[in-house]
């Protein structure tokens, strides 16, 4: 169709150039409309989803987070009995269609197995150290993993089985990034998530100091910034933190995102102001929102899709700025 269209256009641009042209833009415009926002981009726009992933997903996005499906409380709630069901599904899900995977996670404080607690620091580095290496034997073509989330604010009650705080203070952290290098894929980024980073929180010294720990290593590849409630964080802040970071030499994703309001106009005004400064960053290598669906995200209001289907202005807005002819081009 394409084909016949362009030989169409080239018959007629003698005559009619300009509307030869307009009608050329409607055609690019048509066929992005059913693309993922992000493509020609060199960064990835994605989103979280625990299978089913939704019909409307790949109309959108481009990089895939499983919500719950990664962690390993989902995964391993009773001990040696594993559900890998719904991270294959959202795992084959990007691989069919090229997006980035990111896996979510594989330290947390939080939705970790409960039988851990009980056991001895040899037997739980033991089982992390398989945790690791069955992660990394599943899926080969792991584009990014999240090794430690909450680093700060809600370190797990097995930290000792990965040598405690140590003379670092954060040798547990350390050990967690040397298994994740040593048994996922070479190729897989290895992120060091946290939360309140973003806005330049009480932590944001101390989270340098473990980024830093970290690249004198060689082991951290990413910094994972949660960004729920973007609306209430001030965007010279927002933009100084990213700064600092980027400072560090590590590159920075957005690791959950979302910005919300009850009121179409304020969503969209939200986006206008926030987006911008998390997308055009040089330090920002993808950003991945946490829902989209209504009734479907972790921010009641920070849907961009309503039940219907039918899109919400900010996320027409959206599509427009990052598609042809669209306001930005990274």
């Amino acid at each position: 169709m394409l084909n016949r269209f362009t030989r169409f256009l080239f018959h007629f641009q003698s005559e009619s150039p300009s509307i030869a042209l307009m009608t050329l833009c409607l055609l690019i415009l048509a066929t992005k409309s059913f693309s993922q926002m992000a493509n020609g981009h060199d960064k990835y726009l994605g989103n979280a989803s625990d299978p089913p992933i939704p019909a409307s997903y790949s109309s959108y996005w481009n990089q895939l987070t499983p919500g719950n499906a990664g962690k390993w409380g989902s995964v391993e709630s009773t001990r040696d009995v594993y559900n890998w069901a719904p991270l294959d599904q959202a795992y084959d899900y990007a691989m069919a269609r090229g997006f980035a995977f990111k896996h979510h996670i594989l330290v947390q404080g939080s939705q970790q197995p409960g039988w851990m607690t009980a056991l001895d620091s040899t037997t739980q580095l033991a089982e992390i150290e398989e945790w690791f290496s069955l992660v990394g034997e599943r899926y080969p073509d792991l584009t990014l993993a999240d090794v430690v989330g909450e680093v700060i604010s809600h370190p797990p009650s097995y930290k000792k089985g990965l040598g405690g705080d140590g003379t670092t203070g954060w040798d547990w952290v350390i050990k967690a990034f040397q298994l994740a290098r040593q048994h996922l894929p070479a190729k897989t980024k290895l992120l060091l998530i946290e939360a309140n980073i973003i806005n330049g929180g009480p932590n944001f010294d101390q989270f340098i100091q473990i980024v830093h720990l970290l690249k004198e290593k060689s082991l951290i590849d990413g910094i994972g910034l949660v960004a729920h409630n973007l609306e209430n964080i001030d965007t010279n802040i927002i933009r100084n933190s990213l700064n600092q970071l980027t400072a560090t030499g590590v590159d920075i994703y957005i690791h959950s995102l979302d910005i919300g309001s009850a009121d179409d106009a304020q969503q969209l005004a939200l986006y206008q102001e926030k987006f911008p400064v998390l997308w055009e960053h040089q330090g920002v290598k993808g950003i991945t929102l946490w829902g989209y669906i209504q009734n479907q995200t972790y921010q009641p209001n920070g849907y961009l899709l309503r039940s219907d289907g039918t899109e919400r202005p900010a996320l027409a807005w959206l599509r427009n700025y990052l598609t042809f002819p669209g306001t930005y081009r990274s």
